[in-house]
């Protein structure tokens, strides 16, 4: 039944006089609203929210704050998306050796680093498709953490100008570099349950980020996927012509990855004895054909605009530059003429991804012993080695044949 005109009015008056609750009672809707039968229920999830943000501001795990608790941090890797969240905070705790790179660099646990640098603590900050800007960053953060011996830099192509967008993991890192304490960061309802674990398990993780990351540490090696065996021999087929002449048109003085981020970051690092290790990223020696004739499909990023050509001339530009700065703690390390990694498609998970133990193993271990040291003294052979194994590659042979005469062209640079 509606009420009445005379039960409106008597409503209406006490609403006005401020007995709010008794003017809502006497409505039949107003009895429901006033329940508690009905309150809870249907301001839950805004509680459990507020809660929630609550509980991330005062906890602070993101480091934006300087009331924030210790954060048990897990021996092993995050996803990348949470890796840049957590970019503060890794970098506030000891580490003596820390990994900055692309997806490339992703499988490499802190128990590898730790083991092959001879260091008792170590991280790894790589994320997906980082650029020189959100790079420069950073590389920042790890020349300010405490007790830093070496931070190597995975020299990845989406750095090699300002024509990669930002991808979303690099413009996390730009806003969370930006923050102020009293700004309330982007957070989930993951977060909040990794906290719980935190203090639960004394461990911030939750078992969906390792669930989600397997596909980065495993899959199918290519040499046993035969349709992209199959696209890898179309593309041989179809390049053409001098494929590292092409698309080389950036001068080296222009290089904003090295002058705005190595070359300060290493001067920073040399005050407090860190050193800074740049690694070219392995990339397999069939990719480089493959690229140069479906660089759209293959560097989605990039807009199809990246060549051979320009990758190498990237490495060189940086070899000539560091030099010419005269950075004594700047060693660079072209891991890409690693043989026994970039010959072999059975290291891959993709034409890009080593994933293999052995092959992630074997890349640490030549920074660590400086097997492939490359300066300005044999830039050049880096060059013609380079146009060796891409021509080796372009050859009518079969694939088994073409890795094989890859192995013995790379020891060339390996014996020098």
């Amino acid at each position: 039944m509606l009420p009445t005109a005379e039960k409106i009015a008597c409503a209406v008056r006490e609403f006005i006089s401020g007995n709010r609750r008794a003017s809502l009672s006497r409505l039949p809707v107003g009895r429901l609203l006033t329940s508690s039968n009905f309150l809870l229920p249907a301001f839950s999830p805004a509680l459990f929210a507020a809660a929630m943000l609550l509980t991330i501001i005062i906890v602070d795990p993101y480091g934006f704050r300087p009331w924030g608790v210790t954060i048990h941090l897990k021996d092993g890797n995050y996803p990348g998306s949470e890796t840049t969240r957590l970019m503060r905070t890794i970098t506030s705790h000891r580490q003596e050796v820390v990994l900055i790179g692309g997806s490339p660099m992703m499988p490499i646990t802190p128990s590898l680093l730790r083991e092959e640098f001879g260091v008792h603590e170590a991280a790894n900050l790589a994320y997906e498709a980082p650029t020189w800007q959100d790079t420069s960053i950073v590389i920042d953060y790890a020349v300010h953490t405490p007790s830093i011996r070496r931070i190597l830099i995975e020299v990845d192509h989406t750095q090699i100008d300002d024509h990669f967008p930002l991808f979303a993991t690099g413009d996390t890192i730009i806003n969370f570099s930006s923050n102020k304490w009293y700004e309330t960061p982007d957070f989930s309802f993951d977060t909040a349950r990794a906290l719980a674990n935190n203090y639960i398990f004394s461990q911030y993780d939750i078992a969906e980020w390792g669930k989600g990351s397997q596909h980065i540490y495993g899959g199918i090696p290519v040499d046993k996927q035969p349709s992209l065996m199959r696209q890898l021999e179309i593309d041989r087929v179809a390049a053409k012509g001098n494929l590292l002449d092409q698309a080389r048109d950036q001068r080296c003085a222009d290089n904003r990855f090295v002058h705005d981020g190595i070359i300060p970051a290493a001067r920073t690092a040399a005050k407090s004895g860190a050193r800074l290790d740049l690694i070219f990223a392995p990339i397999p020696f069939e990719t480089y054909v493959a690229m140069a004739t479906d660089a759209r499909e293959l560097w989605p990023l990039s807009g199809g605009r990246l060549k051979p050509g320009q990758i190498v001339h990237f490495h060189q530009c940086i070899v000539r530059e560091v030099a010419a700065a005269g950075l004594d703690n700047v060693f660079i390390h072209a891991v890409d003429l690693d043989g026994l990694v970039v010959c072999d498609l059975a290291n891959y998970r993709d034409r890009v991804h080593p994933v293999r133990p052995a092959a992630l193993r074997r890349l640490m271990d030549d920074v660590a012993t400086q097997r492939y040291l490359i300066n300005s003294t044999n830039v050049s052979l880096y060059g013609s080695t380079m146009a060796a194994l891409v021509s080796n590659a372009l050859r009518n042979q079969s694939y088994t044949s073409r890795r094989n005469n890859c192995f013995s062209l790379t020891k060339k640079f390996g014996e020098n």
